[in-house]
């Protein structure tokens, strides 16, 4: 079995709560991502070390970053929503060109 904690940047701590009542899940919301301190609150919330955790999240310089920091294994999955907003789309650009470079280096 494993459990589920969101670790969000929302600020809407209602929302937030809602999603994760939908999973039976902890939550931690205005997480401040990159930063690792929610990861590591998330880590302490649900009693388990960085090594038995894996954060799954879909933006490279927030999500990931947050969980490398915060010494957790990562997985990387493509964003739910097409829509963004206005700054979530700029680090889409950057993170297409860091991926889009990261493939070529592995040919």
């Amino acid at each position: 079995g494993f459990s589920l904690c969101f670790v969000s940047n929302n600020i809407h701590t209602r929302l937030v709560a809602a999603d994760a009542a939908e999973f039976d899940a902890g939550y931690i919301d205005r997480a401040m991502k990159p930063l690792p301190l929610a990861v590591k609150r998330a880590l302490d919330k649900m009693g388990v070390s960085a090594d038995e955790a894996v954060l799954i999240g879909d933006q490279v310089f927030t999500d990931i970053c947050a969980g490398n920091l915060g010494g957790v294994r990562t997985i990387l999955v493509r964003p739910q929503s097409r829509r963004d907003l206005w700054y979530t789309y700029l680090f889409r650009v950057f993170e297409s060109l860091t991926l889009l470079g990261r493939r070529f280096e592995g040919e």
